[in-house]
């Protein structure tokens, strides 16, 4: 059986695509077929608009934030 985990941070309904690409892009007969996902929705992850507007906040800023 597959497996498959992905860390991300682009929003819940970019996981939901995500996770629904997934499940439509498998040849699954019947549930179990289908790959297992292990996904986390880290809701909590900082804002990064500033960091995608290229205000002010750098990437390594913003990743510093969870260590």
């Amino acid at each position: 059986m597959q497996k498959v985990g992905v860390l991300g941070g682009l929003g819940p309904k970019a996981t939901v695509y995500f996770m629904d690409m997934v499940i439509e892009n498998t040849h699954a007969t019947k549930d179990q077929d289908n790959i297992d996902m292990l996904v986390s929705n880290h809701a909590t992850i900082p804002d990064r608009t500033d960091y995608i507007l290229y205000i002010h906040i750098s990437a390594r800023g913003v990743a510093n934030e969870f260590y």
